[in-house]
């Protein structure tokens, strides 16, 4: 299997209920081949996949979903796939207030209903000893990802920006927004926890708003 570099590297395959199972870890693959001619250092290839009737498979590449794609498929009907109105990114089918690029964001059903605390949470903490209210943000990411989290962190095809206002019009990003890294992790299939910190009064800001921005 091949990331986006184009660079394949060897992946554990099992065959369950009719289906080729490919696993390499967190790498978010785009191609994938079998059999083919390539210097792979010192691991071995066995060529030994066959059919039903004994007849060997010949090489192959060929590309492979999108993340986002891929889990469309796992999660809705081939009939619902042609229904943004059910599997859009901003259809919400389960009617829990979080949309379908949100549930994939946090690593949610899209068919079973949530809180909108399972998906994000906002918490006031005062620090000691000055005792100075500050304000986290505690959000579930992909995992695997580049950038840095809250300002252009992206996994999976997606970025997450963290955003601040005082008036829900005019929108900031960026190091003036998020302060630090207060958590992170421990990672739970493909998504981990992390709470940010967030500058108070980012932008001379009396009020403050504070949203994350998905983008596909």
């Amino acid at each position: 299997m091949a990331g986006t570099d184009g660079n394949f590297i060897p992946a554990n395959a099992v065959i369950s209920g009719g289906r080729v199972i490919l696993d390499c870890g967190h790498l978010v693959a785009v191609q994938i081949r079998y059999g083919a001619e390539a210097d792979m250092g010192a691991v071995q290839l066995d060529v030994n996949l066959q059919n039903s009737e004994g007849l060997p498979a010949s090489p192959f590449t060929f590309p492979i979903m999108e993340p986002w794609d891929a889990w469309r498929a796992d999660h809705f009907a081939p009939s619902q796939l042609l229904d943004p109105a059910v599997s859009g990114p901003i259809a919400d089918p389960d009617g829990d207030g979080l949309s379908n690029i949100s549930e994939f964001a946090h690593g949610l059903d899209p068919t079973v209903s949530n809180s909108l605390h399972s998906a994000i949470s906002c918490a006031v903490v005062f620090n000691s000893p000055d005792q100075l209210a500050s304000l986290e943000l505690t959000y579930r990411q992909r995992v695997g990802g580049t950038g840095l989290p809250g300002i252009n962190y992206v996994a999976d095809g997606l970025t997450y920006v963290v955003e601040t206002s005082k008036d829900l019009m005019t929108w900031t990003s960026g190091s003036s927004v998020v302060g630090s890294v207060a958590q992170r992790g421990p990672e739970s299939g493909d998504t981990e926890p992390i709470t940010l910190s967030i500058i108070a009064g980012a932008g001379g800001q009396s009020a403050q708003f504070v949203r994350l921005r998905l983008k596909l």
